[in-house]
């Protein structure tokens, strides 16, 4: 978790965001959304997301809004961006896709 002067930043974790790791990911919300700035949340490491966290994702968004600013989630893999596509998430929260590794 790192603390950038224009926005909070976070890691997401690694592998599965799920009921056993949405409670951590809360935590870390809560903090960010404390800060007052924009909050950042990277899921580069990010495979899977169950309803609990998106459920955290939603609730901390509505938090961070309250608060007079943004969440973003970035470097999602495709599984992840099409769980979210496909719940409305990203029609709330702004989800970006990770970009296309170098083919070269």
């Amino acid at each position: 978790m790192g603390n950038g002067s224009s926005s909070f930043e976070l890691g997401a974790g690694d592998g599965e965001l799920d009921m056993g790791t949405a409670g951590g990911l809360r935590e870390c919300l809560v903090h960010a959304c404390e800060q007052g700035l924009p909050v950042v949340v990277d899921f580069a490491a990010v495979t899977f997301v169950d309803s609990s966290a998106l459920a955290v994702l939603a609730s901390a968004n509505r938090h961070i809004r309250d608060n007079g600013c943004d969440l973003t989630v970035i470097n999602c893999s495709p599984r992840v961006f099409t769980t979210m596509t496909l719940t409305g998430l990203d029609g709330v929260i702004d989800v970006r896709q990770a970009a296309p590794e170098d083919t070269e």
